[in-house]
């Protein structure tokens, strides 16, 4: 009985991040900020996996993207500061240099948060 509750509850949960997934990848054409809003999405949860980073890490040194017009979208989205957060964590825990962040990173509050929930 307990296994079928645990196969029906991972059913269940990929079901949802795969909706989630859908829907914020149709707020916007860039896979990056879609990262962004996919790391975002976690923050209520206090779980970020580690992933999610990861992900974001290999966008940013493997697509070839227009820092400008990714800049002007996060501002536009009103992520701007969240992601300049994302990108300071992602210093430290995946070693992202300046050159490949679309804006500068942020030292803060919410860095050391983001910090706190990647796990």
């Amino acid at each position: 009985m307990t296994e079928d509750w645990q196969g029906a509850d991972a059913i269940t949960f990929t079901n949802y991040e795969k909706r989630k997934a859908e829907a914020i990848a149709a707020k916007t054409d860039e896979p990056i900020i879609a990262q962004i809003m996919q790391i975002k999405s976690r923050m209520p949860h206090r779980n970020i996996p580690q992933k999610y980073i990861d992900d974001l890490h290999t966008l940013l040194y493997a697509d070839n993207y227009d820092e400008d017009a990714i800049h002007a979208e996060l501002a536009k989205q009103k992520l701007d500061m969240y992601a300049a957060a994302v990108f300071d964590a992602m210093t430290e825990k995946t070693g992202l240099t300046e050159g490949f962040m679309p804006l500068p990173a942020r030292k803060g509050r919410k860095s050391r948060q983001i910090l706190k929930y990647i796990k």
